[in-house]
């Protein structure tokens, strides 16, 4: 499992599975970095950093939501809990 953790505009630290939410199962539905965007290796969508955790539905990275994270000036801590649930994102993942 890989998760993101990217700063947007606004300074927030915006976090989400690097799996996309409609093609996670394909396989290739996961992001790579340029700039200030995460490009889509099965489609090419761009995502712009201010865009993570806000926008749902289609070629969008899995987001983490304020509620399934704790952060402070250091640390951003995901549950065990909520990492098992969500690992069936990653069941046909291959880079």
């Amino acid at each position: 499992m890989e998760i993101l953790a990217v700063r947007a505009s606004d300074g927030t630290i915006r976090t989400e599975f690097n799996t996309c939410q409609t093609i996670y199962d394909s396989g290739r539905g996961y992001y790579q970095q340029q700039c200030d965007e995460l490009i889509c290796q099965n489609c090419g969508n761009r995502f712009q950093f201010d865009q993570i955790e806000k926008i749902r539905g289609g070629c969008n990275p899995v987001p983490i939501l304020e509620e399934n994270k704790a952060e402070d000036d250091q640390y951003i801590i995901i549950s065990q809990a909520f990492m098992e649930e969500n690992k069936g994102l990653f069941g046909n993942w291959r880079k």
